[in-house]
C-alpha cells in the first residue's frame, strides 16, 4: 500500500490503488451489477497473493470511504484468487534477437526469452476454471482449492537444487554467485 494514494489521483501510485480505483469505477458504472465483477489473478511472488491483494483493496476502500455497497460488491461479485507461477523468464534475448527477428519476419523490441517449463496454479472456485479454460488450451494451468502442495513442491525442488549446487560450488572455492 502507498499511504499517499488517493481516489482522486489519476492514477494512484500503487497497483492496489490503481486496482481499487478501477474496481470502484467499474462498480459505479455498472450500478453494482453482480455479473460485472472480475476474477483477479495476481502473480506477485508472495504467499497468498490473492488474499494479500484483496486486503490492500479493502483497506484502501475503507480509507477512501467507498462505502458498504462497494464492500459488498467486492464480496459478492469479485474473486481474488491466489496463484503460484513457476517459470523462468530471463528477459530480452540480446544474443539471439537478430536471428529471431529474421525467423519472425519483423522486429519485436519487447521480445522475451522464457524456459519451456511453466506451471500456473490457481486457487479458487472451480467455476472459474470453466470461465477461463486455460487448461483446455493445452497450457499447464492447475485449478485447485489448495495450492499449498504445489508451493511446497516448488520450493523444495528449487531450493533443494540451489542448496545442493551452492555447497558444491563452495567446496570448489566459490563464495558468491556470479553471472
Amino acid at each position: 500500500l502507498d499511504e499517499n494514494d488517493r481516489l482522486d489521483m489519476t492514477p494512484p501510485n500503487s497497483y492496489p490503488g490503481k486496482l481499487t480505483k478501477f474496481l470502484f469505477e467499474r462498480a459505479e458504472a455498472f450500478a453494482y451489477a453482480p455479473h460485472k465483477g472480475l476474477i483477479i489473478l495476481p502473480v506477485e511472488l508472495i504467499d497468498d497473493n490473492g488474499i494479500a491483494l484483496e486486503r490492500c483493496v479493502r483497506a484502501l476502500a475503507k480509507r477512501w470511504n467507498l462505502g458498504a455497497r462497494f464492500d459488498a460488491w467486492l464480496t459478492d461479485a469479485c474473486v481474488f484468487a491466489s496463484t503460484l507461477v513457476d517459470r523462468i523468464v530471463p528477459g530480452f534475448p540480446a544474443a539471439e534477437a537478430e536471428a529471431l527477428y529474421a525467423q519472425l519476419g519483423y522486429t519485436d523490441p519487447l521480445l522475451v526469452a522464457a524456459e519451456p517449463f511453466l506451471l500456473w496454479v490457481i486457487e479458487g472456485p472451480t467455476e472459474i476454471a470453466e470461465e477461463l479454460p486455460l487448461h483446455k488450451a493445452g497450457l499447464d494451468v492447475v485449478w485447485t482449492n489448495d495450492l499449498q502442495p504445489y508451493r511446497t513442491r516448488k520450493v523444495r525442488i528449487l531450493n533443494g537444487a540451489h542448496t545442493a549446487s551452492s555447497l558444491a560450488a563452495f567446496s570448489a572455492g566459490l563464495d558468491t554467485v556470479k553471472s
